[in-house]
């Protein structure tokens, strides 16, 4: 009799702890989550690309054509839809029908949207003799400046480039208060000639040419990804070393390699598949043929950076002075069944080591993977998933965190 009280004083107890937890994540969910406004013309790309500031969130659907603007009321302590950005008309991304929003960035509350397409699968119902058809065969890609603040809300300025830089929009960062922008001559990324342009966001005028340091060197990703700071512009570059590696850029152009001494699983790793900076960390993604993924954290040192850590995660990098985000898109297999979920891991830093602080899981049925993006942004996250857009608190955030299905629906 004495044993199945205290079972049954345990049963109650774990009972009471568990809705207890279950109270907590609703109260979270409700007060600390919010899930952003999406319309019917809204694809599963919606969140591709994200941007952020005080007064405006950006969310590019390159599927879709369009860039979605969200606007901050302080009165009312909400976020909300405003206006949809679309490619000037006529344009060859208009004409194409995808690609516009890939990129973005904010400097201050003017928008820099990068517009990118690469060739589309063929269908049975496509008329191949159309231009559209013809049009979704090849790689396009423009930039543009939007002032969100102007009467003209939806006045788009094309960033020009030298005639033959006819392919860019795929990456952009804010460095140095200039915006940075990859750009190639070829008909595709991976091919010719490859340069970084810094553009006066004022003029829109190219101010500064950066070529890659060696010509005898194949740098094949130069410029595809990259981010920056008030200092340095960190952009990935395979063919470095085959231990890892990235190009530290500075307000002069001088380029430093950045490199580390841990060896990698396989030798067929690449480095610099994703890069992030803050002004005391960066980190370098690294990913292999065969999908295994890690990320480098490196500090600055008298040495140069020296290596922090190394993070057995990857995938889409954001990183601020006390934490790195890493989104992944991958479908994770749940000890409760077929179930996968798309994962941010939110990562704590300090000088001598990386600390996983919360995952943060969408339920995800037994479909296609889609790409996760993360931002953090003061106490906040953004974050995307299969056609769905969050604002985070990062404040009591659970160490293990499902986004509450009934708050946020399902596409």
């Amino acid at each position: 009799m004495k044993v199945f009280k205290i079972v049954k004083i345990f049963l109650c107890v774990i009972g009471l702890i568990v809705i207890g937890k279950i109270s907590w994540y609703l109260i979270y969910s409700a007060t600390s989550v919010t899930c952003l406004e999406t319309k019917s013309e809204d694809t599963f790309d919606f969140g591709k690309a994200l941007a952020i500031n005080d007064e405006y969130i950006a969310v590019g659907d390159p599927k879709a054509n369009l860039v979605a603007i969200y606007s901050y009321d302080k009165s009312k302590n909400k976020w909300s839809r405003t206006r949809e950005i679309y490619p000037p008309k006529n344009s060859l991304i208009d004409q194409v029908g995808y690609g516009f929003g890939n990129s973005l960035v904010f400097n201050q509350n003017q928008l820099i949207i990068g517009a990118y397409s690469q060739p589309k699968r063929s269908t049975f119902d496509d008329d191949v003799e159309s231009k559209e058809y013809k049009l979704s065969q090849q790689y396009h890609g423009a930039v543009y400046s939007l002032l969100l603040d102007k009467k003209e809300q939806n006045f788009l300025q094309e960033i020009v480039l030298p005639d033959s830089f006819k392919l860019t929009g795929y990456s952009l960062a804010k460095f140095n208060s200039k915006i940075a922008l990859g750009a190639t001559t070829g008909t595709k990324p991976g091919e010719k000639l490859r340069k970084i342009f810094i553009i006066n966001p004022t003029t829109l005028q190219v101010e500064k040419i950066i070529e890659p340091p060696s010509p005898e060197r194949k740098f094949a990703d130069f410029g595809l990804v990259m981010d920056g700071n008030d200092d340095f512009l960190l952009v990935g570059s395979r063919g470095l070393t085959k231990k890892g590696g990235a190009l530290l850029i500075d307000k002069e152009g001088k380029i430093q390699e950045i490199s580390s001494d841990v060896d990698l699983a396989t030798p067929l790793s690449k480095a610099g598949s994703s890069v992030a900076l803050a002004d005391n960390f960066m980190a370098i993604g690294i990913s292999s043929s065969w999908g295994d993924e890690n990320t480098l954290l490196l500090k600055p040192s008298a040495k140069g950076w020296s290596l922090v850590d190394v993070i057995p995660l990857g995938g889409s990098l954001n990183i601020s002075k006390s934490h790195l985000i890493v989104s992944s898109g991958k479908g994770h297999m749940m000890p409760t069944g077929l179930i996968y979920r798309t994962v941010h891991t939110l990562i704590e830093l300090d000088e001598n080591q990386a600390e996983i602080e919360s995952k943060i899981h969408w339920k995800l049925g037994s479909d296609f993977q889609f790409e996760a993006k993360g931002l953090i942004y003061a106490d906040q996250l953004l974050l995307s998933r299969r056609g769905r857009v969050i604002l985070q608190s990062m404040k009591n955030l659970p160490s293990s965190y499902l986004i509450n299905q009934t708050f946020c629906k399902e596409k």
